[in-house]
């Protein structure tokens, strides 16, 4: 079994990069990407509510479907 770990999405708030919060995500989903590949871990990113998380699904969902980044999961897993 691999090791979870949450990755709190930082700065979004007021710390200061609210304006660029696609940026900030796709920044973190990109350091997330390649941690995972070096090690074997799984990352979940923790957000605060509603419009952080529907900004993370959005990317998500975009590059799966550019690259299928996680070919052993359902359709219905992937939501």
């Amino acid at each position: 079994m691999r090791p979870l770990l949450g990755i709190p999405l930082v700065g979004s708030g007021a710390g200061g990069a609210a304006s660029q919060i696609a940026s900030l995500i796709n920044h973190l989903i990109d350091l997330c990407e390649n941690l995972v590949k070096d090690h074997q871990l799984d990352l979940a990113i923790v957000v605060k509510d509603s419009f952080h998380y529907s900004v993370c699904q959005k990317e998500r969902r975009q590059r799966d479907k550019a690259s299928n980044l996680w070919p052993a999961l359902s359709p219905q897993q992937k939501e």
